[in-house]
């Protein structure tokens, strides 16, 4: 990880399509915590797209823990991956 970017507290609101799309990213966790209070951190990694531009990193937090997280290619449908793909995206060029 590079930077952090942001780190916002909210209630976790996801509606149902949105949260579909995640989990065929293979981004399961989220669905667990839908109504509670999560801490969500997002950070600048030093991978970038095929543009040069910079990935991100999200990570959830409850209660002091981390819960999951995912990573942000703008460049790529669906836009979100899980941060255990993150080597074969590379392997697959998608990332550098």
């Amino acid at each position: 990880m590079k930077d952090s970017i942001e780190v916002e507290t909210y209630i976790l609101d996801i509606p149902d399509e949105l949260l579909s799309n995640y989990e065929a990213s293979g981004i399961t966790f989220l669905s667990e915590y839908l109504s509670e209070e999560v801490i969500r951190h997002t950070y600048e990694l030093k991978e970038k797209d095929d543009n040069g531009e910079r990935l991100q990193a999200v990570i959830f937090e409850v209660y002091k823990e981390i819960i999951g997280g995912y990573g942000v290619l703008r460049t790529w449908v669906p836009g979100v991956f899980n941060l255990d793909d993150k080597e074969r995206l590379i392997k697959e060029q998608m990332i550098k």
